[in-house]
């Protein structure tokens, strides 16, 4: 006799910008220090709206990240915020899955793992038996078209992960010293799934 196993599923989805620019140099036929050139500020995420998430919707995107790096000539790194919230009315296991398109810009491409997920946390900070029990270590390195669950609340008691909870990951693209100066845009798709993965 075969028993049929089935899980919900959420999804949310959202466009991600990054600015890639030029440093100008200074004089004609002059070089630049690469070190002193300025950083790019790691965009803060915007306030969760009081309709997310919706009734009938258990997970939504709660910003919209947009970043910008000018480009050195070497490898480099950014960052960016992305913040969602989840409505979990069980304290069944769940997770949270990423799927990311690659990065491009006309015929131009970051390198299909240029993303990664280097940290998560609830916001504000959760305390109490009802909290998820994040059971992922980080990095989690993606690979563009592939989802892979970087949140993973595994049961840690009878009513750990019950509640609606804003997560914030943090997200670092790796950008190539050869990048090509352009608008690149990703589009970055989150699927909330009861279960372990």
């Amino acid at each position: 006799m075969f028993r049929l196993r089935s899980k919900l599923v959420y999804v949310a989805v959202i466009i991600v910008l990054l600015t890639m620019s030029a440093a100008l140099w200074p004089l004609r036929e002059a070089s630049a220090n690469y070190s002193s050139l300025p950083a790019a500020a790691t965009p803060t995420p915007s306030p969760t709206p009081s309709t997310c998430p919706t009734p009938g919707n258990n997970a939504c995107i709660s910003n919209t990240p947009t970043v910008g790096l000018t480009l050195s000539g070497s490898d480099q790194t950014v960052s960016f915020i992305l913040a969602f919230t989840l409505a979990s009315p069980s304290s069944s296991p769940w997770h949270v899955s990423i799927t990311a398109t690659q990065f491009t810009t006309g015929s131009h491409t970051l390198p299909a793992t240029a993303l990664s997920v280097t940290a998560v946390s609830i916001v504000p900070a959760c305390s109490g038996n009802s909290c998820p029990n994040n059971g992922i270590v980080y990095p989690v390195n993606l690979v563009a078209g592939t989802p892979a669950t970087f949140y993973n609340n595994t049961s840690g008691g009878n009513t750990h992960g019950i509640g609606t909870f804003t997560i914030q990951a943090t997200i670092q693209v790796a950008v190539p010293a050869k990048t090509y100066i352009g608008t690149y845009t990703s589009t970055l798709t989150i699927a909330f799934i009861s279960g372990s993965p």
